[in-house]
């Protein structure tokens, strides 16, 4: 069944996708816009707002506020990325709306009390500890400030201390009210509800928004140029962390599906070339994967490997060895095959969610201006051709190819192996 998409007479977009049979709902809100529009000097912000989410609005102080949401059965969360805000609950069907209310209002009027400010900025700080003290989530953050060095998306989600200081209630609404027009805004529900009561609630809510110039500062929605460089930082670990990051397609880019289905061949799962040869022929890695990342106007591909730092440069030169192949040869029939196979079962189950199934419609709507049916991307999966993801894999190894490492001074240094492999300055 495809969604109903309602469009608000300011521009707010509203999706209902009702699955009958469920007792439950998935719902939310999803903003476009995140850590790359805030401003260079308040870097952080953005996942700041989204965290006084929780603190309460409307005169319920943050533990009222949780205490209404969970008196619904809800569970709320969100997440601030690069491009998009989220804020999503999970109900019951016969408490959707309200559910939604108290979402909606969390996102529209939140109360940013300063004495929460305050204690935010201290919880976020022991967040950022965190993420410093887990060096497979740190070393992400070392190869994104590597590739996009100069640009916003360098700069970490979470911000810095010293930018976190000048986070404050004023700068928190400013940013609120530059993110919040009615253009950048889906409200979606699916599973169990009343769309009619969800209509009125959502007129009622997002109606009154007002269309305005985009505020953003140029520099945050200039297009990113993909660098070269490497970064590292030695520690005294068991593992060294190695990611290598490389060009890849972008959300609107022709090659974006055959991006996926090369990621699936390289190294999605245990059958990929990497698992295969990095891990089962070689025994270099316990963990050895890798991804894409997509944004509207440039994607990443990536690779992730934790080995021992003896054995780093190794791994790392047959990580290159394995790219350049598939950049010359191409895969196997039964690989590709296999790999679209395996991306449309991962599409189609995700598709069996509430939830994922509103994120991926976001995400296309953003992206597209619309929703494309599930039958429609499993023909364009299916069309990717062995030449296709070729393509993909040459891209990637032309570079310029982004790398970071974390862990002791020998493994570290054996990821020179695998620039000079690639034939990069090392």
């Amino acid at each position: 069944m495809q969604p109903l998409i309602h469009h608000l007479a300011n521009g707010v977009r509203v999706v209902f996708d009702p699955l009958p049979g469920l007792a439950s709902t998935a719902l939310g809100v999803w903003v476009d816009a995140g850590a790359r529009h805030e401003p260079a000097e308040l870097a952080g912000a953005a996942h700041f707002l989204e965290h006084m989410a929780f603190k309460g609005t409307g005169g319920r102080d943050a533990r009222a506020f949780a205490e209404a949401v969970e008196a619904l059965g809800a569970n709320m969360n969100a997440g601030a990325g690069y491009e998009r805000t989220t804020y999503y609950a999970r109900t019951l069907g016969e408490n959707a709306v309200p559910t939604l209310d108290l979402v909606s209002a969390a996102v529209l009027v939140p109360d940013l009390p300063p004495a929460e400010i305050a204690r935010e900025r201290d919880v976020i700080l022991q967040e950022m500890g965190e993420a410093r003290d887990t060096p497979d989530d740190h070393v992400f953050t070392l190869a994104q400030t590597v590739a996009f060095r100069g640009h916003a998306l360098a700069r970490p989600i979470l911000g810095d201390p010293l930018s976190l200081e000048g986070i404050d209630a004023p700068a928190l609404d400013r940013l609120r009210q530059q993110f919040l027009r009615p253009e950048r805004i889906i409200v979606g529900l699916s599973g169990a509800f009343d769309d009619k009561a969800a209509l009125s609630l959502i007129e009622q809510r997002f109606g009154a928004l007002k269309a305005e110039a985009d505020a953003a500062p140029e520099g945050a929605i200039a297009a990113p140029v993909a660098q070269a460089g490497f970064l590292s930082e030695i520690r005294k670990l068991e593992q060294t962390h190695l990611v290598f990051s490389a060009p890849g397609p972008s959300q609107l880019d022709p090659l974006f599906h055959a991006s996926r289905v090369f990621a699936e061949i390289f190294g999605g799962g245990m059958s990929s070339r990497l698992f295969q040869e990095i891990r089962e022929k070689r025994g270099l890695a316990y963990t050895i994967d890798s991804y894409n990342e997509t944004w509207s106007d440039i994607g990443r591909i990536g690779i992730y490997c934790a080995t021992a730092p003896a054995r780093a440069g190794e791994a790392a030169e047959a990580i290159a060895e394995i790219l350049l192949d598939l950049a010359e040869h191409g895969p196997r029939p039964d690989e590709l095959a296999r790999a679209r196979t395996m991306l449309k079962a991962q599409i189609l189950m995700g598709a069996e969610q509430p939830l994922g199934r509103l994120e991926w419609m976001a995400a296309q709507i953003f992206a597209r201006g619309t929703v494309m049916r599930l039958s429609e991307i499993a023909a364009r999966v299916d069309a990717v051709s062995a030449a296709d993801v070729r393509e993909i894999a040459a891209r990637a190894a032309a570079g310029p190819i982004a790398a970071a490492a974390i862990g002791p001074k020998t493994g570290v240094n054996g990821a020179a192996r695998f620039a000079k492999r690639m034939g990069m300055p090392h």
